[in-house]
């Protein structure tokens, strides 16, 4: 899985690829609704169309589009890192995967330069989202958590909030920052992920 931030720079990158069948700011809210599960219950497969390839990406509306891009996201992704021993080019960790996803937002936060338009777009709820998930309170701490979080370039202390928003305990929170520090600290980390980016431009050529 990718992390919040990156869902969005990824997303992005699909909108250009998609083009015109792309026209609501609803496709953001989509690509960024699947994870609400980590805030509840809510299993995560209902949340995360299946099989979804290119040639199937677009929805029957913008929110769905964005729904499958963020589905594409994850299961390209999972694939590369499965077929090229991704992570065990690095030292293991029980957390390494989720600090990955932290990493990755890190490293890609400036790759974006509207996270305002993002985060007043997630001011709004949208029907397809109560629709799957029937508590509007619900989405909107989802969204309050996505909008706090991408106000600014992540950090410990803004990583700290998020974790604890997805009721992370304390100390699992302290390692997972330590972890993510070594990963910035890793030429083979961000090796990998510049490779994994460079893998999603040959897809979309």
């Amino acid at each position: 899985m990718a992390g919040e931030i990156a869902h969005t720079i990824y997303a992005a990158r699909l909108l250009t690829h998609i083009g015109d069948d792309v026209s609501d700011p609803s496709y953001w809210i989509g690509a960024l609704f699947p994870d609400i599960y980590r805030i509840g219950r809510t299993s995560r497969y209902p949340t995360h169309p299946r099989s979804v390839s290119l040639s199937t990406i677009v929805g029957n509306n913008d929110f769905v589009t964005g729904m499958r891009v963020h589905s594409w996201i994850d299961d390209t992704r999972e694939k590369y890192f499965r077929e090229h021993s991704a992570l065990e080019k690095l030292s293991w960790h029980p957390l390494l995967p989720f600090a990955f996803e932290l990493f990755e937002d890190e490293i890609l936060y400036g790759s974006y330069d509207d996270w305002g338009h993002i985060t007043a777009i997630l001011s709004t709820i949208h029907a397809d989202e109560e629709l799957l998930i029937h508590n509007r309170p619900h989405i909107q701490a989802w969204h309050a958590l996505l909008a706090n979080y991408f106000r600014a370039a992540p950090d410990d202390t803004s990583r700290r909030i998020f974790m604890e928003k997805l009721q992370i305990p304390s100390a699992i929170i302290q390692e997972v920052n330590g972890v993510v520090a070594d990963l910035k600290a890793n030429d083979t980390a961000q090796e990998i992920l510049m490779d994994y980016i460079r893998s999603i431009e040959h897809i979309l050529l």
